[in-house]
């Protein structure tokens, strides 16, 4: 007969009760308890545990997963970050381009090297950052 584990903690708070006529209410009371009780017990204190560490290493992946969600945020955040200050310098790049058109005068060809110097370390400094 196998008890459920209600049945063996209400067997073992029987046990452990003072009153003699305590074995009347416990589920072993029909099958005896002298070995049964002991050993049905110690299973139940073994699945808890099993259940607990099982729960444990859980929560564990759960929480390196979380943390993997964070990076790859991170890292998002920092790229959206970079093609917002690419776009400026592109639009900086072009505005004077611009005003050197208006003014008749051409680009200068350091000016070019400046502008993709700037993209350059911001391409750098992301895969600084995010480990790329």
């Amino acid at each position: 007969m196998n008890l459920t584990d209600n049945e063996i903690i209400k067997a073992l708070e029987c046990c452990c009760g003072t009153a003699h006529d305590s074995c009347r209410d416990c589920p072993y009371d029909d099958i005896g308890c002298e070995d049964k009780l002991e050993k049905d017990a110690l299973d139940l204190i073994n699945r808890q545990k099993a259940e607990i560490e099982r729960l444990q290493k859980q929560l564990k992946e759960g929480i390196d997963l979380s943390d993997s969600v964070v990076k790859i945020f991170k890292a998002e955040v920092i790229k959206g970050f970079a093609n917002k200050a690419i776009e400026r310098v592109e639009k900086a790049r072009k505005k004077y381009q611009m005003l050197c058109k208006e003014q008749g005068e051409q680009m200068e060809e350091h000016m070019h090297i400046h502008f993709n110097g700037m993209i350059g370390i911001i391409n750098d400094l992301v895969k600084e950052m995010v480990g790329e």
